[in-house]
């Protein structure tokens, strides 16, 4: 039982998938995208912050500018998850992975420390919303057997 509320319900918590007419996914090809989304972000992580050595950036200022990586997440995660719960979770996994990818792109035409801030925030923010996106449709539709079955 979640406890929300004082009285300890859940009423007005819970907001229905909205139907799709499409099936869900199989479970191996949700993994697969997620596992690769963060590959996406490992590499990234590594890459911008080898970029930014390489400008130069002072040590400080490098924390500063791929703090967002971790920032954007953790701010975006709550209204994410209730965007997914709304609207499904096809297309913001989709802007996930477009964001994730614009973002890496912007960052390898334009390898300034500006940029390279921007990207790490739009990376995190896209990651998340793919990931939630990804897990959600992992989980609707299926019971435990079916999830677990793959």
């Amino acid at each position: 039982m979640i406890l929300n509320f004082p009285d300890g319900s859940a009423r007005g918590n819970m907001i229905p998938m909205p139907p799709t007419s499409s099936p869900p996914l199989p479970v191996r090809a949700l993994v697969a995208l997620c596992v690769l989304n963060h590959v996406a972000l490992s590499g990234a992580r590594l890459a911008l912050v080898e970029q930014a050595l390489r400008l130069g950036v002072h040590s400080l200022a490098l924390g500063l500018m791929f703090a967002p990586f971790a920032l954007a997440s953790t701010l975006g995660a709550l209204p994410l998850g209730r965007w997914v719960d709304r609207i499904g979770a096809r297309r913001p996994a989709l802007a996930g992975m477009l964001l994730t990818t614009l973002a890496l792109a912007a960052a390898a035409r334009w390898p300034v420390p500006e940029v390279l801030t921007a990207a790490a925030a739009v990376i995190g923010l896209g990651y998340t919303a793919s990931l939630i996106a990804l897990q959600s449709e992992i989980a609707r539709g299926r019971d435990e057997g079916q999830r677990r079955a793959g």
